[in-house]
């Protein structure tokens, strides 16, 4: 207990400081462990008159702190990833010894303090959802007779066995053969197993060109963003598969917390997306070249909470890429870039 703790306590050391731009309210978090107490610590520019409620969704591991803020942050540290919307504080929380349930909230001065009981729980694993897209009745993109299903299957295969070796991270794979699975459903199993990332995996084609090629990267998009929040905010029996929060808030916290979750899926999915580019670049641009970071609404990338990223590995319309993206040797390397992403992003 005493290792775990000081690991916890070194990695916050390095990661205290908030820039206080983020907001005028909230002007720096610190976290910090404290006997069996992981504490984190919002300071404000000015005393609180009233006492922060705080809200939770213990089965996705979230607590909402409602509290008086007009800046949207994004903050990464051991235990937890925090995002503020206007309003309100989400606390996403990745250590399983950590007991939620047990949570309180303090005021001290010009501070807001979140005290969270450590238990002597296991070491907690990043749940890592691998989605090969399209499969079954959906071919996807299909020239020179290979099915765009196949290529995005064999090389999510290949990831999944790399990071199940790891014991950082537990892996998932949306469908585990030929068969489809709707795009639903991926959403929903994403948050079923409570993912900390979600990886889509595709294969490009552009049918008026043969010569066009690169890989891409798509992460969720403000329209997509709205989209979702609209949904879900018309449809209370769709939004209760995604986030059922206690005690139940009023309707402007909810759209602030959903809208935050979505935030959390596009700031961190945009977070992994440059460091898989980065790599991508540096180590297998010299095959398929390196093409950039675009938002979209696709519906794989939705998922409340959840940073998310589709790639589109090449383009099968361009003979050469084809021919790469069809080599076994090739889709190896492309999943040791992705599994070396995975790993710099949780480090």
């Amino acid at each position: 207990m005493a290792a775990i703790l000081k690991f916890l306590t070194t990695i916050v050391a390095i990661n205290f400081f908030l820039n206080p731009l983020f907001g005028k309210d909230i002007k720096e978090i610190r976290a910090t462990v404290k006997g069996n107490l992981y504490k984190i610590i919002l300071y404000l520019e000015r005393p609180l008159r009233y006492k922060p409620r705080l809200f939770s969704d213990l089965g996705r591991h979230i607590l909402v702190l409602k509290l008086r803020n007009k800046e949207t942050f994004f903050k990464d540290f051991y235990s937890v990833s925090i995002i503020s919307e206007k309003d309100c504080v989400i606390f996403f929380f990745k250590n399983p010894k950590l007991e939620l349930k047990r949570t309180k909230v303090f005021l001290n001065k010009e501070s807001v303090i979140v005290s969270v009981p450590i238990t002597k729980r296991k070491a907690s694993k990043y749940v890592i959802v691998i989605d090969a897209g399209h499969g079954g009745k959906d071919p996807g993109a299909t020239y020179f007779g290979v099915r765009e299903k196949d290529i995005n299957f064999s090389v999510a295969r290949k990831l999944f066995k790399l990071l199940s070796k790891d014991p950082r991270f537990e892996v998932y794979l949306t469908r585990k053969g030929d068969y489809f699975v709707s795009l639903a459903d991926r959403q929903l199993f994403t948050t079923k197993v409570k993912a900390d990332l979600f990886i889509s995996i595709h294969t490009n084609a552009d049918p008026k060109t043969s010569k066009r090629r690169g890989v891409s990267f798509y992460i969720l998009s403000d329209r997509g963003l709205e989209e979702k929040l609209r949904d879900l905010m018309k449809n209370s029996k769709e939004r209760r598969k995604f986030i059922n929060l206690f005690p139940k808030p009023d309707r402007a916290l909810l759209r602030e917390t959903i809208k935050g979750m979505l935030l959390y899926n596009q700031l961190g999915g945009e977070r992994f997306a440059l460091t898989l580019r980065n790599l991508w670049c540096k180590y297998l641009s010299k095959y398929i070249p390196c093409g950039g970071i675009y938002k979209r609404a696709f519906a794989v990338l939705k998922t409340p909470g959840v940073p998310s990223v589709l790639i589109e590995l090449g383009f099968m319309t361009n003979r050469r890429d084809l021919k790469l993206l069809t080599s076994q040797k090739f889709q190896e390397r492309v999943a040791e870039v992705i599994y070396r992403a995975v790993r710099l992003f949780f480090q």
